[in-house]
């Protein structure tokens, strides 16, 4: 984020730098949010887990409303390289936080230690033979590689379909960010896991039927832009609450020695998709 803002008040950037960049924040970010997916379980009572993963997608979601919305005023007030200037900044209190958790010491691994790849085959095989996560993991590889893809593309779609720069695309990204907020207020909420699986598969259900219609109005010579906004809204709801119900479901299905390396597939194949 840094080295973005360096750039972009210099003027160097270019297609190849921000490949490079986009690159190295995401073998980081893959990283980080592995780390994070097994973080909440080692300060939450496991009873507590729905709540605490479905309040962090809320924050994380809220994140993603006003972040939009800020960085649409900072570019149009005092140009872009501020707004990166700003993201950069934002990482500075989470990084004091992270010096400050108190954290549980994690199991003691009985017998000498083990190779990467065979702790990662081993993950792998638990996953495989644990037929709810199995599941649970091949319905959300399609879900993702077949739906998350609309996000990644939002910029295409606000330049040559509804023909509308930096601000259409805030307007996109926070009217996801509302819908994933209310998502994940909805799955705070919870008491229990009953019923968790019929509505993870509801939503990935209605996601796909919302991303289809999404791209379909595009065909239309003056497709609606506020009609675009409200089934991008319905994706970001669908998003939260099948990602989250789902990450909810493993888990509690987990055995403790295996959180991390499962969580791991579960966020490559949610994430990577």
């Amino acid at each position: 984020a840094a080295t973005l803002w360096l750039l972009a008040i210099s003027n160097a950037v270019n297609a190849q730098i921000i490949i490079t960049l986009v690159f190295v924040g995401a073998v980081a970010a893959a990283l980080n949010q592995a780390s994070r997916v097994a973080l909440v379980p080692m300060m939450v009572p496991r009873e507590q887990m729905t709540s605490a993963i479905a309040l962090t997608a809320v924050i994380f979601n809220l994140a993603r409303f006003i972040g939009p919305a800020l960085a649409g005023v900072v570019i149009a007030g005092v140009g872009i390289g501020w707004a990166f200037f700003i993201n950069a900044l934002s990482y500075v209190p989470m990084l004091f936080v992270l010096t400050r958790l108190q954290l549980p010491p994690p199991p003691r691994r009985h017998g000498p230690p083990k190779h990467f790849f065979h702790d990662l085959m081993e993950g792998v095989r638990y996953t495989v033979n644990h037929e709810a996560i199995r599941t649970l993991i091949i319905l959300l590889a399609l879900a993702s590689i077949l739906t998350r893809g609309v996000v990644d593309l939002l910029p295409g779609f606000v330049d040559a379909v509804y023909h509308r720069g930096a601000a259409g695309l805030a307007t996109f990204t926070s009217v996801m960010g509302v819908g994933a907020m209310i998502g994940g207020l909805m799955l705070a909420g919870r008491r229990h896991v009953f019923g968790l699986s019929t509505m993870v598969f509801a939503t990935i259900l209605l996601n796909g039927i919302a991303v289809a219609l999404f791209a379909a109005l595009g065909a239309f010579d003056e497709p609606s832009f506020i009609l675009a906004a409200l089934l991008l809204g319905i994706v970001g709801f669908c998003n939260v609450a099948s990602g989250t119900g789902s990450q909810t479901l493993v888990q509690t299905a987990v055995d403790e020695a295996m959180r991390g390396r499962v969580l791991s597939l579960w966020l490559v194949v949610n994430r990577g998709g």
